[in-house]
């Protein structure tokens, strides 16, 4: 019978969250990868992006990758800022209708527009 310790199953699930980070960036648009200093910042970007979609309630794989990218391009954390969290808290929202109005919100924020 094979036994995984609890450190390996960790290292394990750690290399499939870097794993699907990279598929996520190599999505990504080139400008959103040249805007970060480095492809490690960018793939950092990404991970944290990628879980902060699931604590936030995006469970589905392609409402995660889209959310990872608005992290990529804004920087972890973005989502505490007041264009995103009004959008990110609207209850009258469904997912996918929170993820249009927060790519509209990130469209308008990057281009210096309310």
């Amino acid at each position: 019978m094979l036994i995984i310790r609890r450190e390996q199953m960790d290292a394990f699930r750690s290399e499939a969250r870097r794993a699907r980070a990279r598929s996520v960036l190599e999505l990504a648009p080139q400008s959103a990868r040249d805007a970060t200093p480095s492809t490690a910042e960018a793939l950092a970007r990404v991970e944290v992006g990628l879980e902060s979609a699931r604590s936030l309630g995006f469970l589905g794989p392609a409402h995660q990758e889209r959310f990872a990218l608005l992290s990529l391009r804004h920087g972890p954390g973005f989502e505490s800022e007041p264009w995103a969290h009004a959008v990110l808290w609207d209850a009258g929202l469904t997912t996918d209708q929170r993820l249009v109005a927060l790519e509209d919100a990130s469209a308008r924020h990057h281009e210096g527009r309310p």
